[in-house]
This record gives C-alpha cells, structure tokens and sequence, in this order.
C-alpha cells in the first residue's frame, strides 16, 4: 500500500486515506488497544507517503439499507454509491474547509 499512495503522490495527486464502511452490526476492532494501533499505523503510513488521513470519514455515515452491503465488511456498487455521496456532502469539513 506505501508504494501504491507513493505512486499517485508520485505523480501529482492529492491522496487522502478515508476508512472502509462495515457493517454498523459489527466492531472490526477486538479491543480500544487494537484500533488505537490500526490508527496509528495508518497515520504513520499517511505521513511517510504525505497522504492525508481521515479517521472520522464515517462519522454520521449509515447505509440506506442492509442490502448495500456484500457481506459486513464490503459494500456493494449501492453502498459504495452512498459512501460516496456522503463523502462529498462531508468534504470541506473533513478536509479542513469551512
């Protein structure tokens, strides 16, 4: 993954690490302790690649439906759609805009 967000960085891009929806019936993390150090190394994996992270991407996120995910861990073209959308609707805040 460092090589693939050097790449585009590589080449001009603006990249910005956003976290996967899963399923709100799940907790990907077993412990505070787990997804404090998946944070963490993402976040050391942004500044090594001067990517940007965006741990609260999902915050106010919910799928419209449960048929928009594959499985709890993958949304399907619907869910990404509305991942999406809501990304866009979130945009100035979470990239530091007004």
């Amino acid at each position: 993954m460092e090589r693939a967000l050097a790449l585009f960085r590589n080449h001009g891009a603006r990249v910005v690490i956003v976290p996967s929806a899963v399923h709100p019936a799940i907790d990907p993390f077993a412990s505070e302790a787990a997804r404090d150090r998946f944070h963490g190394a993402v976040n050391r994996l942004a500044e090594s690649t001067r990517s940007g992270y965006l741990p609260g991407a999902l915050d106010g996120f919910q799928a419209p439906s449960d048929q928009d995910f594959c499985d709890y861990g993958h949304m399907n073209a619907a869910g990404g759609e509305a991942y999406t959308r809501h990304l866009a609707r979130r945009r100035s805040s979470l990239l530091g805009g007004e």
